[in-house]
């Protein structure tokens, strides 16, 4: 899901892609964030971003 939002999809976008409802994609994106300690999409897309640009 993270790699998702990285490519700059929507909940809804995620949540078609994923056949799940929009409220889960909120939900378990609420929780990343949180245990991430990230306070917005942007700044997981750039997290993901930087991680795939050193592998």
């Amino acid at each position: 899901m993270a790699l998702l939002v990285a490519e700059g999809m929507t909940n809804g976008e995620i949540a078609a892609r994923l056949f799940v409802s929009d409220a889960t994609v909120k939900s378990h994106l609420t929780t990343v964030l949180r245990r991430l300690g990230l306070r917005s999409r942007t700044q997981l897309a750039i997290l993901v971003n930087n991680t795939a640009r050193q592998s």
